[in-house]
């Protein structure tokens, strides 16, 4: 699978390939499990966080875990 995702060094998106047994979702019900797009944790969807650095071709994020998405955080207020 193939998602878009954030470099924050250049600003811009850039493809990048998913493993082809990872759930990855941008919307799903509440008591799915489903796949952190950046580590791949089995995560419930109620759990997970927008990505703030992967995007669907329509704009849509991905969903992250929240140490992934807490990780990428404090790298934004660098660009």
């Amino acid at each position: 699978m193939i998602v878009h995702r954030y470099n924050i060094v250049n600003g811009k998106y850039s493809e990048a390939t998913i493993p082809n047994g990872w759930k990855v979702v941008t919307n799903a019900e509440d008591d799915t499990t489903i796949n952190c797009i950046h580590c791949g944790q089995q995560i419930s969807f109620k759990e997970s966080f927008e990505s703030k650095r992967y995007k669907d071709e329509h704009g849509r994020s991905y969903r992250e875990c929240s140490i992934c998405y807490n990780n990428f955080l404090p790298l934004t207020k660098f660009q």
